[in-house]
């Protein structure tokens, strides 16, 4: 991850590139590319920038107890609230994004919590 600080002491330093004109590329390695944007008061930016995105995703043992996979899948979508106000980029936690872990197969108490 690249420290805020590069991005608000270094402003002329820095570009952000519009990536999106390579997503169809991306998309044939797999299909989890998406196009976003960086909100230009992220960084404190003139204008939004078009980039590529992944949807973030939790990794874990592949013997984890599927209990514990559960609850730990279930979380950030029952806690939605509580992380939003301290991140707001976390209104953009979704059920819906869950499933999307391929080509990493999602451990049997993660699938029972998107079901």
């Amino acid at each position: 991850m690249v420290p805020r600080r590069l991005f608000t002491t270094s402003r002329d330093e820095v570009r952000f590139l519009d990536l999106v004109d390579l997503l169809d590329e991306m998309r044939a390695v797999s299909p989890v590319y998406e196009e976003g944007v960086i909100p230009a008061a992220t960084y404190g930016l003139t204008a939004d920038v078009k980039t590529i995105v992944v949807p973030n995703v939790l990794l874990v043992r592949d013997d984890l107890d599927a209990n514990l996979a559960y609850v730990l899948t279930k979380a950030p979508f029952e806690r939605k609230p509580q992380l939003v106000q301290p991140n707001p980029a976390a209104e953009g936690i979704e059920e819906a994004n869950g499933a999307k872990s391929s080509p990493v197969e999602s451990n049997r108490g993660a699938e029972y919590a998107l079901k």
